[in-house]
């Protein structure tokens, strides 16, 4: 739990809560309650740990705003890294 920016890595504290949500709910009508993480998760190996953890997807707001501001005057590359870093996410994702 925590601020929103980038992090070494996922705290054991976010893994925790994510397996109490669910076992909280999975008895009940909020079974299925998409659980989503986000908040420091700026890299790859944070998603992969976030998903493999419970959750169905995570949020990773600071790493897009990195790469906007990163190409501000250049929309043509900004897109291509935004769809390179989210098509990545998405195949590492759906391995899990």
């Amino acid at each position: 739990m925590g601020g929103t920016g980038a992090r070494e890595a996922v705290a054991q504290i976010t893994k925790d809560t994510i397996k109490n949500v669910k076992d909280k709910t999975k008895s009940s009508l909020l079974l299925l309650l998409p659980i989503l993480v986000g908040f420091g998760i700026s890299k790859l190996e944070h998603a992969k740990a976030i998903v493999e953890a419970g959750a169905i997807g995570v949020i990773m707001g600071s790493a897009i705003v990195k790469i906007i501001q990163k190409n501000i005057n250049d929309f043509s590359r900004m897109e291509k890294e935004m769809q390179e870093f989210v098509m990545n996410i998405k195949k590492t994702l759906e391995n899990i």
